[in-house]
C-alpha cells in the first residue's frame, strides 16, 4: 500500500472514477428515496414540453427519471450542472446535456438563463435555492420539484474509528450527516470536499480538520487530487 493512502469515501454510492484505486472504502452515508409521485408529475412536465428546459443536478436524477418517461421529446433542452451528471443523461437518456465548464448552480442558472424561458428543475429535497433564484433574478420562469429526499443511513462506528488518511466526502448533505462522528477520527486526516459547499460545511463542523476541494467540482478531478498524492 501506498503510505498515506487509506482512503474512505461518503456518499449513496461509489463512483466510476474512484472504483480504480486499490485502497478505497465507500461507507454508504445517506438513502436516496424516490418520490413517486413527483416522478410522474416530472415525466408529464417534460413530454407535454410544458417546460422548453430541464435542469438535473446530479447523476442520480436522470437514472431515478428514467422509468417514468419512454422518450425525450424534441425541442425541450437538458441540462447538468457538471459533466458526471451530463453523463449519467446520455447514458440513461440518451440525450446531450450542456453544463457550465465551472460546474455550480450559480453558474448553471446564468447559462440557462441565456438558452431557456420556462425551466423545471429536478432536485432533492435537500437542494438549496441557488440555482432557481439566479434563473428568477433573469426573469426566467422557474418550477422545481423535487423528485428525491436522502435520508441518513446508519453509520458503523466501527468502521469510522479504522485510520483513514484521507476523507471524500461528496456533498453539503453527507457533511452535515457525517461531520459531527467523524470529528473523533478525522483530525490527522486530510478530508477532500467535493466542492466549495461542501468544504464550507465540513470547515462549520468540522474546524479541527484540514480540508480542500477542487477547482473542478468532479470525481475526475478528486480522481486527480488522489494521484498527485501518490495513490494508486
Amino acid at each position: 500500500m501506498e503510505k498515506g493512502c487509506r482512503v474512505l469515501y461518503l456518499g449513496p454510492e461509489l463512483p466510476l472514477d474512484l472504483k480504480d484505486f486499490e485502497f478505497i472504502y465507500w461507507l454508504k452515508t445517506i438513502d436516496l428515496v424516490p418520490i413517486h409521485n413527483a416522478l410522474k408529475a416530472a415525466a408529464d412536465y417534460i413530454v407535454s414540453g410544458q417546460y422548453d428546459c430541464v435542469a438535473f443536478m446530479s447523476p442520480r436524477a436522470p437514472r431515478l427519471l428514467r422509468p417514468y418517461i419512454s422518450s425525450w421529446p424534441a425541442g425541450v433542452k437538458a441540462f447538468a450542472v457538471g459533466s458526471s451528471t451530463a453523463t449519467s443523461i446520455k447514458e440513461t437518456l440518451n440525450i446531450e446535456a450542456d453544463y457550465p465548464r465551472s460546474y455550480g448552480s450559480r453558474e448553471l442558472g446564468e447559462l440557462m438563463s441565456m438558452k431557456c424561458r420556462r425551466v423545471l428543475t429536478l432536485r432533492s429535497e435537500n437542494g438549496d435555492l441557488e440555482l432557481e433564484n439566479t434563473l428568477r433574478s433573469h426573469g426566467v420562469e422557474v418550477l422545481r420539484v423535487d423528485i428525491y429526499r436522502e435520508v441518513p443511513a446508519n453509520l458503523s462506528q466501527q468502521k469510522l474509528a479504522s485510520h483513514f488518511d484521507i476523507i471524500i466526502i461528496s456533498s453539503a448533505g453527507i457533511a452535515r450527516a457525517a461531520c459531527d462522528l467523524l470529528r473523533p477520527y478525522a483530525k490527522d486526516s486530510l478530508v477532500i470536499a467535493i466542492g466549495p459547499k461542501t468544504s464550507s460545511e465540513v470547515s462549520r463542523r468540522c474546524p479541527e480538520v484540514r480540508v480542500i476541494a477542487p477547482t473542478q467540482h468532479t470525481f475526475n478531478a478528486i480522481s486527480n487530487i488522489l494521484r498527485a498524492l501518490g495513490c494508486k
